[in-house]
């Protein structure tokens, strides 16, 4: 299939802000909006990694500073399950510094942004070369410094997650 080019992405998103917002839907996240304050809490937990389990086949998990993920066949699963056995195919453990890197680039995704003094107060101090990178972004205009040493997402660093992201993690 042929996927639309750079340009007509951001265009086609930039209209569905638009038209979100018309119809009185807030965007809260990137690729999230909703009417009324009526926020998906299950979705900003993984944003602000609020511990959760999944369960059945492909369910992913964060438990205790672990994320995993069940294997995807059912029948497995259950025959798993029935022998006692965690069902689990992949699970990983970041050491605190990548823990915080990561989640800092999740929780830059809300488009309230992250404050930087009650981020280290909860996580932890980040260390410098992560600070380097939002200065760097921030000159990039990819984000913006708000009040409170708050930085979010500018318009231009939506549409560049992913580089965002790969700065800071």
């Amino acid at each position: 299939a042929d996927l639309p080019d750079e340009e007509a992405s951001a265009q086609m998103y930039k209209n569905a802000v638009s038209t979100l917002a018309h119809y009185g839907f807030d965007q809260y996240e990137i690729s999230a909006f909703a009417r009324d304050d009526k926020q998906s809490r299950h979705n900003v937990g993984y944003w602000i990694a609020r511990p959760f389990l999944g369960f059945g086949p492909s369910a992913f998990s964060y438990w205790e500073g672990a994320r995993f993920r069940n294997i995807a066949n059912l029948n497995r699963y259950c025959a798993l399950l029935r022998d006692k056995e965690l069902p689990i195919d992949f699970d990983e453990r970041l050491d605190d510094a990548a823990r915080r890197r990561e989640l800092l680039a999740v929780n830059i995704r809300l488009k309230s942004g992250v404050d930087l003094d009650a981020f280290e107060r909860r996580h932890g101090s980040l260390e410098q070369e992560v600070k380097s990178a939002l200065k760097e972004l921030l000159e990039q205009g990819l984000v913006e410094e708000g009040p409170i040493n708050t930085y979010r997402l500018t318009e231009k660093g939506i549409l560049f997650y992913d580089t965002v992201a790969v700065a800071l993690i």
